[in-house]
């Protein structure tokens, strides 16, 4: 008699091992796209946060009342000498050859000064802040019984979700789709109350 394996062994050791395998690497994916999204959620909250402290410190600097805000169609606040500008309008208002390696810009801030109905021009000192995000919604309303303290809300993207792919809805109630590619796709919600100078 000779000894060996039967082809019914081979298909079995064969199938078992095939199955051992993609569940290693099914698990090892799992892990891959946990950790990128972990690393995307850490990113774009970090960013959102540095926008929203930049607003938060100019509105405080600003004198109450001294301040315009316009949330269409073309999407600006002017605080005493400072100016910000973001969304689709004033993306569509530049090149690619006025950001850094062509990224898209979320979020304008000019120090000239300028009257608040003035557009940005590529003559003045433009800085675009924290690149690949783009703010969904920025709102800022008066607190009931104060003429110097604001609710300030921003909502912001990550730029992937500007192409359409990401998000299931917009604006103030932006929301990532849940599926393949979700771990890309981040929105942050951040909120506070702001009390400006008398």
């Amino acid at each position: 008699m000779k000894k060996g394996f039967t082809i019914i062994e081979l298909m079995i050791a064969t199938a078992f091992f095939s199955m051992l395998l993609f569940i290693i690497v099914l698990g090892f994916v799992q892990i891959n796209r946990s950790y990128t999204r972990g690393i995307t959620v850490k990113n774009t909250q970090s960013a959102a946060r540095v926008i929203f402290d930049d607003i938060i410190n100019t509105l405080r600097n600003t004198k109450a009342g001294n301040f315009t805000f316009s949330s269409s169609p073309d999407f600006r606040l002017c605080a005493g000498d400072i100016r910000y500008g973001w969304n689709q309008y004033w993306i569509d208002q530049f090149t690619s050859e006025n950001t850094a390696e062509g990224n898209v810009f979320s979020l304008l801030k000019s120090y000239d000064g300028a009257s608040c109905s003035n557009d940005f021009s590529e003559d003045e000192s433009i800085s675009p802040i924290q690149e690949n995000l783009v703010v969904q919604y920025l709102g800022i309303e008066p607190v009931a019984g104060s003429s110097t303290t604001y609710r300030l809300e921003m909502v912001v993207s990550t730029r992937e979700s500007v192409e359409g792919e990401d998000l299931e809805a917009y604006g103030q109630n932006a929301l990532c789709k849940v599926g393949i590619g979700d771990q890309y796709c981040d929105v942050v919600n951040l909120n506070t109350v702001v009390t400006m100078r008398n």
